[in-house]
């Protein structure tokens, strides 16, 4: 607004300038007046106020453009740091997916892996094997599958529990019977490589 004002003053400084020298030079081509002819000058003083004019107007868009080229400079930096951040955490987030799928994937191959090696058993000394024998193993492999089921509605859970669906509620649990059902999983690979594995831990442990 203050340049504009500025602007309309010198322009209007101008103009009347011109205007009265016009004027002068008229009166004294009729004769009224003899201060001679000087409108050569107000039109210098209009050329002149003008170039002020054009001048200011020219310095106030370059100070425009200046100020709008700096703002578009902050805008891409602060822009490309939120890019990056967020590229981070996308890769973060990737990170620890793949771990996640790892431990998955790893968790559900070994109850898979028991399951096999004792059907493999089954099959390869089923006229051997003893009957309680046999029952053994397929309760044996039924835990590992009931393990392989339960891990599996564990994840569904997860992904329940993440949009917010259901609640957590906290129960005791027997530490001696998870560590029981962790030996009755590992019967098999502990088996073929002559390891046994004892369950110590009291029955009334809770967690």
């Amino acid at each position: 607004v203050s340049a504009k004002r500025d602007g309309a003053y010198l322009y209007l400084f101008g103009s009347v300038f011109l205007f009265i020298t016009a004027i002068n030079d008229i009166l004294n081509l009729l004769a009224i007046l003899t201060t001679g002819y000087i409108s050569s000058y107000g039109f210098i003083g209009f050329l002149f106020s003008q170039t002020i004019l054009l001048t200011k107007r020219y310095a106030h868009a370059f100070e425009e453009l200046q100020f709008l080229k700096n703002n578009l400079e902050e805008k891409v930096i602060q822009r490309t740091e939120e890019l990056n951040r967020a590229k981070i955490t996308a890769e973060s987030a990737n990170n620890l997916k793949d771990k996640f799928i790892a431990l998955v994937s790893h968790d559900l191959r070994s109850p898979t892996a028991s399951v096999i090696g004792l059907l493999n058993v089954l099959i390869d000394d089923f006229e051997e094997l003893e009957e309680a024998e046999k029952m053994e193993m397929i309760k044996m492999a039924l835990q590992s599958s009931e393990y392989s089921l339960e891990m599996i509605s564990q994840l569904l859970s997860m992904e329940r529990l993440r949009n917010g669906k259901i609640e957590i509620h906290e129960t005791p649990e027997s530490v001696n019977q998870l560590v029981e059902s962790v030996i009755q999983r590992l019967y098999f690979q502990s088996k073929n490589k002559g390891i046994r594995i004892h369950n110590q831990i009291p029955m009334d442990t809770k967690d």
